[in-house]
């Protein structure tokens, strides 16, 4: 069987390859990711990128017709990176102010509540005491995961007295095994919201991991939400030790970054694509920007491939004739066969003759439609 921290590693590494094929997730799923990397303090400009794209797609922030648990996990995430302030404005004075949430679950609701009262600047007067008294309106409320989130939005409110009366309260119904109905899912779901509450000791909340880590490796509830529950939770308590921590933000930071293989001839388009690539959150390596007096250019240019995700080599009739650009490829081939699996996407800037070794590859064709390209070359970096 395996240890809890060998269970700790691999739901590292599973949040490391998640994030990595971030763009191509359902939102739902995109939303419990970014929940999670803003839990380990993770922020790069590929997120940034990915909050933005959502937004775009989503612009009617009343969302009427979705369900309020999807738009709400939506606008938990603009919070929490200190995104889509319009956004976030406009749907709490249609959700809160006009109290349109009435009749929903009261598991949504109550998320929304907690949201709420993280961001009561957005709120009226009325909205305002209403949100704080929500949880005080509903004391029939049994459901063991809202009773826990009514822990964290009645500290958020103010009143931690009955806040820290929920917290024990809850926390006095679990098994002797630490769990809570012997689910996993409902375990994870409800330490989370303790933790965020503050008024339960972590250490008081082990017992509960210790309960839910070996059945994860077992393959018990190994779906995106309970694994993501499960991270964030080990971040709260303090089980992720902090060489992991220092790994997965450094990991993900290099995601999807691009080393633009060109020859000078094609500088110039190269530096458009560069800028291109960087506006939309893309890291980028281009040998100008990266080599300076005194490197050494082999080392250089090694440490870029190695650090990079993907290999982009500027096709044209110079660069394939080009004996630098040969082993740049050269290597990102030796790298992908050490199973770093850099990936080769080669743009298309001039029509020539594709080289042997990349024509079972997919090219993105420039010569054109520059902007339909772009976009492509986007989706081919930020897929799996």
């Amino acid at each position: 069987m395996a240890s809890d921290n060998e269970i700790i590693r691999e739901l590292a590494d599973w949040f490391i390859a998640e994030m990595r094929a971030l763009a191509a997730r359902q939102l739902g799923d995109q939303c419990e990711l970014l929940l999670c990397a803003s839990d380990l303090g993770v922020d790069t400009p590929r997120i940034r990128h990915i909050l933005a794209r959502i937004e775009a797609a989503e612009p009617d922030v009343s969302v009427q017709g979705e369900r309020l648990l999807d738009s709400m996990l939506r606008q938990l995430v603009y919070f929490r990176f200190g995104a889509a302030l319009e956004s976030r404005a406009r749907f709490l004075d249609y959700w809160v102010n006009q109290r349109r949430f009435k009749g929903k679950d009261m598991f949504s609701v109550s998320l929304f509540v907690n949201l709420a009262l993280q961001q009561q600047e957005f709120l009226t007067d009325q909205a305002k005491q209403y949100a704080r008294t929500w949880y005080l309106r509903h004391p029939e409320i049994r459901a063991i995961r809202v009773r826990a989130w009514a822990a964290q939005g009645l500290n958020s409110a103010g009143l931690t007295a009955e806040a820290k009366r929920i917290a024990d309260e809850v926390v006095s119904t679990r098994q002797q095994d630490g769990s809570w109905d012997h689910d996993v899912r409902r375990t994870l779901g409800t330490v989370y919201p303790l933790l965020l509450s503050g008024q339960v000791e972590p250490s008081a909340l082990s017992k509960s991991l210790e309960y839910a880590l070996p059945r994860i490796g077992r393959g018990y509830s190994v779906g995106l939400g309970v694994k993501a529950t499960a991270i964030k939770c080990l971040t709260k308590l303090g089980w992720l030790p902090q060489p992991v921590i220092q790994e997965i933000r450094q990991k993900i930071c290099l995601q999807g970054g691009v080393f633009l293989s060109h020859t000078a001839t094609d500088k110039p388009a190269v530096r458009k694509l560069a800028d291109d690539l960087r506006s939309a959150g893309v890291r980028v390596w281009i040998d100008e920007a990266e080599i300076r007096a005194g490197d050494s250019l082999m080392g250089k240019i090694q440490s870029g491939i190695e650090e990079m995700e993907c290999l982009a080599v500027a096709l044209s009739p110079q660069s394939v004739k080009s004996a630098w650009v040969q082993k740049e490829l050269n290597m990102a081939l030796v790298s992908a066969l050490s199973d770093r699996s850099i990936r080769v996407i080669p743009p298309l800037l001039e029509t020539c003759s594709v080289p042997l070794c990349l024509r079972d590859l997919r090219w993105i064709d420039f010569r054109s439609n520059y902007e339909q390209a772009l976009d492509d070359f986007l989706r081919a970096v930020e897929a799996q």
